[in-house]
C-alpha cells in the first residue's frame, strides 16, 4: 500500500540518519539533507508534527555549521514557517518567516524569487489567522491583505534595485500596510509589532 511505501522510505531515511549521526561526525550536511527529505515526506503524508521537529532539527545544524545569518538558514526558516502555518502556530510561523526575510535582505542570495516566496507565505498566515479569529466575519479582508502585499512587493522590488536605501524591509513594510490599511487597522498594528519589535 502506499502508506505501507511511506512508513518502509521512513524506517530507511531514519536508519540512514542514525547511522551516519553514529559513526560519521563529519556527514552533518549528508544527514541535514537526509532530515530535509524525511521533513518533506512527513509534510506531504500530513504528519506535521514530526516535519517540524525535523525542520527545527536541520535549522539547529545549519545554524551552528553556517552561522545564524546564512542564506541556507532562511531558506530552512522559511520552509519551517510554512508547515507551522499548516498547524495553526501563526505566531510562530510569522516569527519564522521575518527572521527569514530580515537574514536573506542583509545576503547576496535576496532576490525577486525570496521575496515572493516569503510574502505568499506570510499572505497565507494572515487570511488563515482571520479566519480562525473572526470566523463569521466573511471574505471582505482578503481584498485587503492581497493589496497590501502586492504594494508590498512592489515596494521591496524596488529597494532591490536601489541598493542604497537606507529603510529597512521592516520599514517598508509597515510603510505599505498603514497606507493601504491603515493606521488603526487591526493587522496594521499587529504588522507593526511582528517586524519592528526587534528594532526597539
Amino acid at each position: 500500500t502506499r502508506q505501507g511505501r511511506f512508513s518502509e522510505a521512513v524506517d530507511l531515511l531514519e536508519e540512514a540518519i542514525d547511522t551516519l549521526g553514529d559513526g560519521h561526525k563529519d556527514y552533518r550536511e549528508r544527514i541535514a539533507v537526509m532530515l530535509v527529505n524525511l521533513s518533506n515526506a512527513y509534510e506531504g503524508a500530513g504528519i506535521l508534527d514530526e516535519a517540524e521537529r525535523k525542520r527545527k532539527a536541520v535549522l539547529d545544524m545549519r545554524r551552528d555549521m553556517l552561522g545564524m545569518r546564512h542564506p541556507n538558514v532562511a531558506k530552512i526558516l522559511n520552509s519551517l514557517g510554512v508547515v507551522l502555518t499548516k498547524q495553526g502556530k501563526f505566531d510562530e510561523a510569522k516569527a519564522a518567516l521575518l527572521e527569514a526575510l530580515a537574514i536573506w535582505e542583509q545576503s547576496d542570495d535576496f532576490s525577486t524569487e525570496r521575496l515572493d516566496e516569503v510574502v505568499e507565505n506570510l499572505s497565507v498566515i494572515y487570511d488563515r489567522q482571520w479566519d480562525h479569529d473572526h470566523p463569521d466575519q466573511g471574505d471582505d479582508h482578503r481584498a485587503y491583505i492581497a493589496e497590501a502585499l502586492k504594494t508590498l512587493t512592489l515596494s521591496f522590488r524596488e529597494k532591490l534595485q536601489n541598493q542604497g536605501d537606507e529603510k529597512t524591509v521592516a520599514e517598508h513594510a509597515l510603510e505599505v500596510m498603514t497606507t493601504v490599511l491603515g493606521e488603526d487597522n487591526p493587522l496594521t498594528r499587529q504588522y507593526h509589532e511582528d517586524l519592528l519589535s526587534d528594532e526597539s
